[in-house]
């Protein structure tokens, strides 16, 4: 931390100092109507109730903290009307919160605290604005009412920012302002001269504190080290007492339900031991308690006695009946546990018979099925391949009716090119006829 930011801190430090000497500004004070006042008064601390608002089953209203204070207390009932506020009987009043937020009341700024007085009092020439609790502090950050502290150490004046200049120049401790590195130098004056001061002066201030604080690391240093032995050694010599404190085993003792405290039972364990090797005999104690397993059963007895006491316990369950675990569909017995595992015992052949007589039923079940499945998908692939076989012979004989159609359109369109060569000039040539033209008959002689 440097030496600017130490004078800083402790210049805050002062003036919070002075701050917390004077009494806070109080939202009662500030209330614009004194019937508002009365309307919203906790019962309890007779000031303005505070948030969360509660109230009790009339309707009575009071500080959230001071209502719960009262209903963890030995008589938890209203202070008005005394009825019981206990066991979550109290409730949030959101319209006593919208009131209080609703509050009107002046600005912090109408106000001005008296040094002599050692109180708050209305400014005449302060903020006359009228808010609410709720824009209260939203007023606050734009109000041109903000009073400003002087800045000159030992001053409390406060003014407005635009009369603060004037008081600055005239203020009387404006020439007692001391060196940030007031512990080691004792420089005061005026801003300017101190300003003046830390610059020609930074590097000694500088070197001295950096001195100072380094024997006071070394003085520390040997502080903590010679603490750090002291409390090994302290620790290590506690340890020891700690482990040689002879105590009773915690099985002499029995907790008694009529004086609601732990007796020493003379049935117990009689053994004693040290604090460090008490733990490890209580794991091998045969003194050790053990709790009844039945629920609702809150005895504790010796492992050898609980087995007499489970025997008779008015707290063991009843067994109930259940069903033969071969199904209701094979045996129709119900018992208790011990009654069913004598029923299988007695009739476990006949269990295992019935069984597999109905396992032998699915399995003829399941081959006819398997036949009559085999079946339909024979029957299925022999008409599907008709109708295969049905729908080639259509697309074949639809094949053959359009090769025809065409063959004819082909034997037409010869006949026309023979008709065209023929009327223009005799060329003697050896025409080669395609065989599936040779059905097709010959041309007309040439008249002419």
């Amino acid at each position: 931390m440097t030496y600017f930011q130490r004078h800083q801190q402790r210049q805050e430090q002062r003036q919070q100092l002075k701050m917390s000497e004077r009494e806070a500004l109080t939202i009662e004070e500030r209330v614009a109507s004194r019937s508002d006042l009365d309307t919203l008064s906790c019962a309890i601390c007779l000031s303005l109730v505070a948030a969360p608002i509660k109230q009790c089953a009339s309707g009575h209203l009071g500080c959230g903290g001071c209502l719960d204070q009262i209903a963890r207390s030995a008589n938890p009932i209203c202070p008005q009307c005394r009825i019981p506020i206990s066991n979550g009987r109290l409730s949030r009043s959101l319209v006593a919160d919208h009131m209080l937020s609703s509050l009107k009341v002046h600005c912090v700024n109408h106000f001005k605290y008296s040094h002599q007085r050692k109180k708050w009092e209305k400014n005449a020439r302060g903020c006359q604005e009228i808010v609410t609790v709720a824009t209260s502090d939203n007023h606050k950050l734009t109000c041109q009412y903000v009073l400003v502290k002087c800045q000159h150490k030992g001053c409390n004046e406060e003014s407005l920012n635009d009369e603060m200049a004037n008081h600055i120049v005239q203020c009387e401790y404006r020439s007692n302002i001391p060196c940030p590195f007031d512990d080691i130098c004792k420089f005061t004056g005026t801003t300017t001269q101190l300003a003046q001061h830390i610059l020609n002066s930074i590097y000694e201030h500088v070197k001295v504190n950096k001195e100072i604080e380094d024997i006071k690391i070394r003085s520390l240093e040997q502080e903590l080290s010679k603490s750090g032995s002291r409390i090994k050694s302290l620790e290590k010599e506690l340890k020891e007492c700690k482990e040689s404190i002879k105590i009773h085993c915690e099985n002499q003792f029995k907790y008694s339900k009529d004086s609601k405290k732990w007796e020493k039972d003379a049935r117990g364990c009689q053994e004693i031991v040290t604090v460090a090797t008490s733990d490890n005999h209580k794991l091998i104690c045969k003194y050790n308690l053990v709790k009844c397993q039945h629920k609702g059963c809150d005895v504790e007895l010796l492992k050898d006695d609980m087995a007499n006491h489970l025997a008779q316990c008015k707290y063991q369950p009843k067994e109930e009946k259940i069903s033969c675990p071969f199904g209701t569909d094979i045996c129709k017995y119900t018992g208790t546990k011990t009654e069913i595992d004598q029923h299988i015992l007695n009739s476990i052949s006949h269990h295992i018979n019935v069984n597999n007589q109905r396992i032998d039923d699915q399995i003829k079940s399941l081959q006819q099925e398997f036949k009559d499945c085999m079946k339909s998908i024979k029957e299925s692939n022999k008409n599907t391949k008709e109708e295969i076989q049905n729908s080639i012979s259509m697309h074949i004989e639809a094949n053959n009716q359009i090769t025809d159609t065409n063959v004819e359109d082909l034997r037409l369109e010869l006949m026309e090119l023979i008709k065209e060569s023929n009327k223009h000039a005799v060329i003697q040539f050896e025409w080669v006829i395609p065989n599936y033209l040779l059905k097709c008959p010959p041309p007309k002689a040439r008249q002419g």
